[in-house]
Order: structure tokens, then sequence, then C-alpha cells
């Protein structure tokens, strides 16, 4: 990652250089950043319903994470954070 100064000095431009393509941030692009990670976080809210649900029904860890595409310590650190038990 390579860094320049912005010439108004308000702040630095941070670049990414790629196959000799430069993308420096926007502020467009930080409104769509914020928004992708919104979004994030509303799917994450869903998925650890889906696996407190699922656990509920009597599923187990192991069910859960073939199931859902996740791993095993992402399904057990779901049920801890909402307080449900392991196993």
């Amino acid at each position: 990652m390579e860094r320049s100064s912005d010439d108004s000095g308000s702040h630095r431009a941070y670049k990414i250089e790629r196959a000799g393509v430069s993308y420096a941030p926007s502020p467009d692009s930080a409104d769509a950043a914020r928004e992708k990670l919104e979004k994030y976080r509303r799917t994450c809210a869903t998925r650890d319903a889906l696996v407190i649900a699922a656990k509920r029904s009597g599923l187990s860890e192991v069910e859960i994470a073939q199931l859902s595409g996740h791993s095993r310590n992402t399904v057990r650190s779901i049920l801890a954070k909402h307080g449900e038990s392991a196993g």
C-alpha cells in the first residue's frame, strides 16, 4: 500500500496500487462501505437467530455448522455470545 499526501494538506489519501490502477477513498465510497457494513450487521443478526433457533430445536453444533457453512467454532461463539449452552 502506498501513501500519498493530499495537496490540500487537510488529510492524507491512501492509494492501492494494483495492476497499474490507483484507488483513493472518496465520500461516495465511504457511504457505500457504511451501507455494506450495516447490511452485513443485519445479516449477522439474522444468522445468529437462525443458529440459536436450530440449537433450541435440537440440532447439534456439528449439524448447525455443516448446514450453515460456518465452522463449529463460529457456531459455538454465536451460542456463547447469546448465553446459549454449548454442547
